[in-house]
């Protein structure tokens, strides 16, 4: 009846170095898209608070949306708009499969790794090499002000 969960805890201690090696690079691979949920994500919605006066906002409202509020409602209105525009819900999903494709590829890096410091004979395989690289390249060139490699 639980043979599925002894099954799973063997593998896990068989294989708690590639394991732990994975952990490390997802985290250092999805450290920064949380960073800009946190802290990015926060900044970009003060400076547009400073930046739109009562006015803009209202003006907005009324051309892009179609909507007559309230001079008392108008900021409410207006960034409960943009939250549900552009909001952090909308970071959840592709953050989540960048995770799924990051855990999964970082652990067929961290076998080939483990099996290059293990064996003086190994070399590197290259698919492993590429997926590593091509998860990395695609969430750097994803991050905002990301531009041409810099």
């Amino acid at each position: 009846m639980w043979n599925w969960a002894s099954d799973l805890w063997n593998s896990i201690l068989t294989h708690h170095r590639e394991l732990i090696l994975d952990l490390i690079l997802t985290g250092l691979l999805v450290y920064p898209l949380i960073q800009y949920l946190e802290r990015g994500w926060k900044r970009k919605v003060e400076e547009l608070e400073d930046s739109l006066t009562f006015t803009g906002k209202k003006t907005y409202l009324s051309l892009f949306r179609n909507l007559d509020v309230a001079d008392d409602e108008v900021d409410s209105k207006f960034y409960a708009l943009y939250r549900e525009s552009y909001g952090r819900q909308w970071f959840y999903t592709p953050i989540a499969f960048v995770l799924i494709v990051a855990l999964i590829a970082n652990f067929e890096v961290a076998r080939d790794l483990i099996r290059l410091a293990t064996d003086s004979k190994a070399a590197l395989f290259t698919a492993p090499a590429a997926m590593a690289g091509h998860t990395s390249l695609s969430l750097m060139t994803s991050l905002p002000g990301f531009k041409n490699g810099v």
